[in-house]
C-alpha cells in the first residue's frame, strides 16, 4: 500500500483593508492625498491644456502688442509650424497645412520665410524676409533668436529631422513692447496671474482639497463606525444586556478592542449564571434544613401542649410524653 501524504494547508490570511492598522491608515490617507490629485492632473492636463488653450486663445497670435500671454501666443505658433515641417506628409500637404497656423499672423501684418535644406520652401511675400529682419536686429541664420523690441519682432528657429533641416523666421515691423525694458508691463502681468493662471491654479488646489477631503472623510469613516459599535455595545451591556455582541471583525487596534470587549461581556455573563446558581443552590440547601429542623421540634411542641392541657393525667403517660420530647430535640 502506498501511503500519501498530506499536506498541511496553511491558513490564508485575510488582506482586507479592514485589517489595515490605524497608524497605517492615517499613512496611506497623507499619500493618497498627495498621489491621487497629482496622478488625477496628469491623466487630464492634456484636456485641460486643449481646453485652457482654445478658452484663453494662447494657440494663436492675437496681437502685436507685447505681453506675457502674446510671447505664449508666438511660442505655441512656432512650434505648431516646426511639427508640421517635420510630419511624414509631403512637402504639398506641409504647406497646405502651414496655412492653418500662418494666416492668422499674417493677417497681423507677419512675414514668415522657411527655407528647406538651405532653399527657399515657403515665403509670406515676394520681399526679402530676411533683410527685413536684419534691419530690425542682426540676425544669423544657424542661431536661433527670439527679439521682441520697439522697432519689431524678429524669431528665428530651427526644425530637424534626419533626412531634411528646416530654417523659420518670423518679421513683424509693427510689433511694439510697451515696456522696452522689462520686455512686459507689470499689470498685464498681474492680470494673467489674478486671470487665466489663476483660475489654473485655483482648478488645481481645488483638485487636491477634492481629493484630500474624500479620502479623509473614508478614512474618517472606516475608524468611526467601529468606534460607534464599541459604544453601543458598552451601553447595551450597561443596560443589563449581556447577550449583545459587537459585531466587527478586524486583526488591527480597533478589532482587537472588539474582541476584548466581546470577550469580558462573556466572562461577565458566565460569572453572573455561576453567582446565581450558586445562590440559587443556597436557597434550596437553607430551605431544606429548615425543613427537617422545624418537623421534630413540631413533634415535641406538640407533646409539651399535651402536657400543659392535662392530657397526659396518669403518671406513666406523662413519662411517655417526656420521653417523646426528649427523642425529637435529640432528632434535630
Amino acid at each position: 500500500m502506498s501511503s500519501k501524504k498530506t499536506k498541511k494547508e496553511k491558513p490564508k490570511k485575510n488582506r482586507s483593508s479592514k485589517n489595515l492598522k490605524i497608524s497605517t491608515r492615517i499613512f496611506l490617507t497623507a499619500i493618497l492625498g498627495i498621489l491621487i490629485p497629482i496622478i488625477l492632473i496628469g491623466a487630464f492636463s492634456p484636456l485641460l491644456i486643449y481646453f485652457t488653450g482654445s478658452y484663453f486663445n494662447i494657440s494663436s497670435v492675437t496681437t502685436n502688442s507685447y505681453s506675457t500671454v502674446n510671447q505664449i501666443q508666438w511660442s505655441q505658433t512656432i512650434s505648431s509650424i516646426s511639427n508640421s515641417l517635420l510630419s511624414d506628409e509631403n512637402d504639398k500637404k506641409k504647406t497646405e497645412s502651414l496655412s492653418e497656423f500662418i494666416s492668422p499672423i499674417e493677417r497681423l501684418g507677419s512675414s514668415i520665410y522657411i527655407e528647406k535644406n538651405g532653399k527657399p520652401f515657403y515665403s509670406s511675400s515676394k520681399s526679402d524676409i530676411l533683410k527685413e529682419a536684419n534691419e530690425i536686429v542682426n540676425v544669423n541664420k544657424d542661431e536661433n533668436l527670439n527679439y521682441f523690441g520697439n522697432n519689431g519682432l524678429v524669431i528665428v528657429t530651427h526644425a530637424n529631422s534626419k533626412s531634411d533641416k528646416y530654417l523659420i523666421v518670423a518679421v513683424n515691423k509693427n510689433y511694439t513692447v510697451k515696456n522696452a525694458s522689462t520686455h512686459y508691463a507689470a499689470k498685464e502681468f498681474t492680470n494673467l496671474l489674478l486671470g487665466r493662471t489663476g483660475i489654473i491654479a485655483l482648478i488645481i488646489v481645488a483638485v487636491f482639497v477634492l481629493a484630500i477631503v474624500i479620502i479623509s472623510f473614508i478614512t474618517s469613516k472606516t475608524i468611526v463606525n467601529p468606534i460607534k459599535k464599541i459604544a453601543d455595545g458598552a451601553d447595551e451591556i450597561a443596560r443589563g444586556n449581556l447577550d449583545y455582541e459587537i459585531d466587527y471583525k478586524s486583526k488591527n487596534e480597533l478589532g482587537q478592542t472588539v474582541e476584548s470587549f466581546n470577550q469580558m461581556r462573556l466572562r461577565l455573563k458566565n460569572s453572573i449564571e455561576k453567582q446565581n446558581k450558586a445562590d440559587e443552590q443556597r436557597k434550596e440547601l437553607i430551605a431544606g434544613i429548615a425543613h427537617d429542623v422545624r418537623t421534630p421540634l413540631t413533634s415535641a411542641k406538640g407533646y409539651a401542649q399535651g402536657l400543659r392541657d392535662g392530657i397526659a393525667a396518669t403518671p406513666e403517660k406523662q413519662k411517655k410524653y417526656i420521653d417523646r420530647i426528649c427523642s425529637s430535640i435529640d432528632d434535630t
